[in-house]
């Protein structure tokens, strides 16, 4: 059976939430083909005798037929990407094809379409984590952080094109600079910012620092074993161990809904209670919406979606003062 990862670093990070299902259904080995930069952390997460984990690129992926829906013996060969949640949920013996394949990704949340209309107490609960960080890193990470500051890791944009449908979720410089300044101002402990999405250059930190004070400033990742800039679009392995030591410091994760956030959420719940992820959709009908806000109604769930459909649009300034009373509100706990 040959389980193929989509090409998205973040659906492979939601997708492989769901192995330890599959692999109870699979008859045979399994091989999952996904990016190299994954494969480290997913070798250590799920360890399984007829299981192994190929890196590989797009480019090197075997030849989809049909665009995209191969013709495979369901006994064979089990391909599973994005746009094909149907073969995958006849895999996992689900005989309800009606499956949007964004929330079948987690098994905590897999359900079809009319979830979103279920009462509360029909949620699953949320997973603790299915990815794991070495705990070496982990350790060296954790001497990163002040003592005495709690860690704000930011994700301002999707880590795309600056045009586009998922450029509409991005933040601009002068949305983090405002987050930013509010959150320093009126929080009740001592803070620091953490850029945690790749893309960001030196203007665009100077477009946000600009208008902040130094205590408040957004900064770069610095690697902590050469003091240079850790590139986080590469280096994902040691990233979630990154977010792991930044969640014992009572750490939150805010921006959009991006790789990162799913990342966040993969390595587990933080130190402490209560919400450490909060995910701003500035662009509320587009497709991950569903799966974000169903996360977020789960049991005890660590997700708060803020900015939902036109908000962002018709009241900017007040929507930004609601991610940072919910961001407020997490740092509480």
């Amino acid at each position: 059976m040959l389980f193929i990862d989509p090409s998205s670093l973040g659906y492979s990070i939601q997708g492989i939430s769901i192995l330890e299902k599959f692999m109870t259904a699979a008859k045979g080995p399994v091989i999952v083909e996904t990016d190299p930069r994954l494969v480290p952390l997913f070798e250590r997460s799920y360890q399984y005798p007829q299981l192994k984990f190929v890196a590989t690129t797009p480019e090197m992926r075997l030849p989809l037929p049909n665009g995209g829906a191969p013709d495979a013996k369901k006994d064979d060969i089990g391909f599973y990407f994005a746009g094909n949640a149907g073969r995958l949920a006849g895999l996992l013996g689900i005989d309800d094809d009606r499956y949007d394949w964004s929330t079948l990704l987690r098994p905590e949340i897999a359900a079809p379409f009319d979830t979103l209309r279920l009462p509360d107490e029909q949620i699953p609960a949320p997973k603790p984590a299915y990815l794991l960080p070495d705990q070496r890193d982990i350790k060296q990470w954790s001497y990163y952080f002040e003592t005495d500051a709690v860690p704000v890791l930011i994700t301002w944009n999707k880590g795309v094109s600056q045009h586009g449908p998922a450029a509409q979720q991005n933040l601009d410089a002068n949305d983090v600079a405002f987050i930013l300044r509010e959150l320093h101002r009126t929080s009740d402990v001592k803070l620091s910012f953490h850029n945690a999405v790749h893309g960001i250059t030196p203007n665009d930190y100077a477009a946000v620092n600009s208008q902040l004070s130094e205590d408040a400033r957004l900064y770069p990742i610095f690697d902590v074993k050469n003091g240079e800039p850790f590139d986080v679009g590469q280096k994902i392995d040691r990233l979630a161990a990154f977010m792991s030591a930044a969640k014992s410091r009572s750490g939150i994760m805010l921006g959009v809904g991006n790789t990162y956030q799913h990342l966040w959420y993969a390595v587990g719940p933080r130190a402490g209670y209560g919400h450490d992820q909060i995910v701003v959709l500035p662009n509320g009908d587009f497709p991950t919406k569903p799966t974000w806000e169903l996360q977020a109604r789960q049991p005890n769930s660590p997700t708060i979606v803020v900015s939902k459909y036109s908000d962002f649009a018709t009241n900017r300034t007040d929507t930004l003062l609601n991610i940072v009373a919910q961001a407020r509100n997490a740092l509480r706990f």
